[in-house]
């Protein structure tokens, strides 16, 4: 009877413990941050418009219409200038069979929904094929989890899934190398896209 006791003493003073123990995601997560950061990236959590939502994320069960939303990071670099002349954007990469309306880009990312004034900036971007065949190659060579990216006159920024789909095929994403590797990865990219902006609206 004592060991009971004890041992139920034990599991109430060590759960909280283990409770609070960072899982694999979180460490993974406050590896790659924190190395992010050191590249230069700053990071906010934020939300783009999903594609293809389910029914049952567009329309509660009472009927109500819902804005589908994926949660990401948001991950940005400085441009180091300010380029006036460069309408801001948020494209989106485009699913298969996307749910809403959906303006193209360039292959494969597009404007949900865009207003007069996207639509303006969206005409003013494409008067500049050069511009647009660069981003094309340059897209392309994103990690398949960058959903969206959003272009302003002072920064870039990238909405990244962060390869959080790896944690779950074994925890190959937990390895520094990895981490290291898919960040430079981005950063690489998203380094040309600067490059390309500032060619084109400085």
């Amino acid at each position: 009877m004592t060991w009971i006791i004890i041992i139920g003493v034990l599991a109430l003073a060590l759960g909280p413990i283990l409770y609070l123990l960072p899982s694999a995601k979180d460490r993974y997560l406050s590896a790659l941050r924190a190395a992010a950061r050191e590249r230069g990236f700053t990071i906010q959590l934020d939300q783009v418009p999903q594609l293809d939502p389910s029914v049952n994320q567009r329309v509660s069960a009472g009927g109500k219409v819902r804005d589908a939303t994926l949660s990401c990071a948001r991950y940005q670099l400085p441009l180091g200038v300010h380029l006036g002349n460069l309408p801001p954007l948020l494209v989106v990469r485009v699913p298969e069979a996307p749910a809403l309306p959906i303006q193209m880009f360039l292959g494969g990312w597009g404007l949900v929904t865009p207003s007069r004034t996207e639509l303006s900036a969206l005409k003013a971007w494409q008067a500049k094929p050069e511009l647009m065949t660069e981003l094309t190659s340059t897209l392309a060579l994103l990690p398949s989890d960058v959903v969206a990216l959003r272009f302003e006159p002072r920064l870039l920024a990238c909405f990244w899934h962060e390869d959080l789909a790896s944690l779950s095929r074994g925890g190959s994403s937990q390895n520094t190398g990895h981490v290291s590797s898919q960040l430079d990865a981005l950063h690489q990219v998203m380094t040309e896209l600067i490059l390309s902006l500032k060619a084109y609206w400085e």
